[in-house]
């Protein structure tokens, strides 16, 4: 099954959705040069991003477009090249067929991880270079902490990435009860500048 803005669109409508329902109030740490950054204080299992549509839009934005190769590979190529020529473009050469499409890593990692003794978690994403840049995420994390006394928080966190960078990440304080078990989960899009749109593979951790 072959790439289509239609299909594009109907990704992004369904975790805008998402992410609209998402609407617990997380409390933001400022940003602040950190050297080194807090180690984590849980387990982190990294999830593997896949590539799962096309943004027409943001890539065309960007002076690219979605072509399809006679080998039925796609690619984001520059609108400026000529036809048949794929130079400077986008893409590691799946097939554009389902399978090929959701093999496992083919646009990036993403985590999530507890530190400064549980009271905070990061989470974010790195970009393949084959991929393009990151351009902007829909994006959101789950905290639930254990026992009686614990809670469920959701923390959205959707938004443009920084610019002519690859990696995106955030932190937040923790604002459900401590308690001595707690997860987490984070999940969403991430749409690069050459136009993919990458799944996050929902990474998740626990102390």
């Amino acid at each position: 099954m072959k790439l289509s803005t239609s299909t594009a669109r109907k990704l992004s409508l369904s975790t805008a959705t998402l992410g609209a329902v998402l609407l617990a109030v997380s409390v933001a740490i400022p940003a602040q040069a950190a050297d080194p950054m807090p180690a984590p204080t849980s387990t982190v299992v990294e999830a593997h991003m896949s590539v799962i549509g096309f943004d027409a839009e943001v890539a065309a934005a960007h002076g690219y477009e979605l072509r399809t190769a006679d080998s039925g590979e796609q690619f984001s190529v520059p609108v400026a090249n000529a036809p048949g020529d794929f130079s400077n473009s986008f893409g590691d050469g799946r097939p554009s067929d389902a399978a090929g499409l959701e093999v496992a890593g083919d646009c990036g990692t993403s985590w999530i991880y507890f530190q400064l003794g549980n009271t905070q978690f990061r989470t974010g994403y790195s970009i393949r270079s084959d991929r393009g840049q990151a351009f902007s995420h829909i994006w959101s994390a789950t905290i639930a902490t254990g026992g009686r006394s614990g809670g469920i928080g959701s923390y959205p966190l959707s938004g443009a990435a920084p610019a002519n960078s690859a990696v995106w990440q955030a932190v937040r304080r923790i604002v459900e009860p401590y308690t001595s078990i707690g997860s987490a989960v984070a999940g969403g899009t991430a749409v690069t500048t050459a136009g993919w749109i990458c799944g996050s593979g929902n990474p998740t951790a626990k102390y």
